[in-house]
């Protein structure tokens, strides 16, 4: 039994991984090739009071794209703790990653700065929506009788008892030498397209639905009188020419 002693405490001593060579951390957000003691090199580079230990306090959090990030507490190399969260992005390259750690009140900064952002580009896109929307109005409602003499009204309607559906409830698949519309409008009981002198139409529906039927009228400009119409529905395009 006396030489197994030494034998025990030698495997033990060699089994033991210090904290710094272990890839707990990395482990933890889903990264490779990264050990404890280069984590808490990357992260001490650009703080003054540097972390001596990084420990997980709960599970990992996904963000947008490749963002990663865990709750953690840092031991201090004053003795302190810091509670906060290791983040890192780069997961999916392992070629590019960044990684720190941010406290609480870093976090919660961070996330108002975030949703921010995200407001502005919300606030962005309603923005140019409208200004599209406003210049494809303008082009539609100063369109020329000249160039435009004919005029195409578009709408969808039951085939059993002729109630009309909202052009947008359509799904119209619309083709041809078109001019403006105003398909900027979703509100439009009918779909109308501006025509020139020679033109050709196609449409098309994309709701398989047998009882609804599409209805093409083509107006002149000048008089505000139909001059041909085509009924059709999911099985039947519409096709009209001049």
């Amino acid at each position: 039994m006396k030489k197994l002693i030494p034998l025990l405490i030698s495997f033990s001593v060699v089994g033991c991984v210090p904290y710094e060579q272990q890839t707990n951390l990395a482990d933890g957000l889903l990264i490779s090739g990264y050990t404890n003691e280069r984590i808490l090199n990357i992260i001490n580079s650009n703080r003054t009071i540097k972390a001596t230990r990084i420990d997980y306090t709960g599970g990992i959090i996904y963000g947008s794209d490749d963002f990663t990030e865990r709750p953690a507490i840092a031991t201090l190399s004053d003795g302190s703790y810091s509670r906060g969260f290791l983040q890192s992005t780069g997961r999916w390259s392992n070629s590019d990653i960044h990684i720190t750690f941010v406290t609480e009140d870093e976090r919660k900064a961070q996330k108002e700065k975030e949703e921010r952002e995200q407001q502005k580009r919300i606030d962005d896109i309603k923005r140019e929506a409208e200004e599209e929307s406003n210049k494809r109005a303008k082009e539609f409602n100063t369109a020329s009788i000249k160039r435009y003499p004919y005029e195409a009204e578009l709408f969808c309607y039951n085939s059993r008892n002729f109630d009309l559906y909202m052009s947008s409830d359509c799904n119209f698949s619309i083709t041809g030498t078109t001019g403006p519309s105003n398909l900027f409008d979703t509100q439009a009981p009918s779909t109308r397209i501006m025509l020139e002198k020679n033109y050709k139409l196609k449409v098309m529906m994309y709701t398989a639905n047998p009882t609804i039927n599409m209805r093409v009228n083509i107006i002149s400009r000048s008089s505000g009188k139909v001059i041909t119409s085509k009924d059709g529905n999911y099985f039947n395009s519409i096709f009209i020419a001049n």
